[in-house]
């Protein structure tokens, strides 16, 4: 888990969230709230937000406030707009996503990234990263931090 700080990133530990496709996340210096859609076998997913609350920098706390299902009617994931990137995961497209900032000294983007590894025939591998990047003036990156990673094997005669 990340903080975004007046002076950079800062590691503040780990939690596990349910699996969802995450569409929006507000990262700050004591929470972060991270919203999507997971999956279900019928209809449209309820959108999901986690609120993750973060401790002081000198303890590495971090703990799930909680984590709440809108399953409103007319809540389609295909159309949900809200601050931020609108994908961080499998889906996201774009190269480099900037973020806002107080920090004057750096600027930070969101990094996704995918590659295909074929294992044989009729089957592969997709590996499908997204990082926060801290940069300074120059362009320099001077720290990374993995906030999605994940690994899908498939096989069939699709691409």
């Amino acid at each position: 888990m990340c903080a975004l700080i007046r002076n950079g990133i800062r590691n503040a530990g780990e939690v596990s969230l349910r699996d969802l496709q995450v569409h929006m996340m507000t990262c700050g210096e004591e929470r972060i709230e991270i919203a999507g859609f997971g999956t279900v076998r019928q209809g449209d997913p309820p959108l999901t937000r986690c609120v993750i609350t973060i401790g002081s920098s000198q303890k590495k706390e971090v703990s799930i406030s909680g984590c709440t299902d809108d399953a409103s009617p007319g809540q389609d994931w295909r159309k949900v707009v809200g601050p931020g990137p609108q994908n961080l995961g499998q889906w996201a497209r774009a190269k480099s996503i900037p973020l806002d900032s107080v920090d004057p000294s750096h600027e930070y983007y969101l990094q996704p990234s995918s590659s295909k590894k074929n294992l044989g025939e009729n089957s592969w591998e997709m590996h499908y990263k997204t990082e926060l990047i801290e940069a300074d003036g120059q362009g320099s990156v001077s720290q990374r931090f993995t906030i999605y990673e994940t690994s899908i094997v498939a096989s069939g005669s699709g691409d």
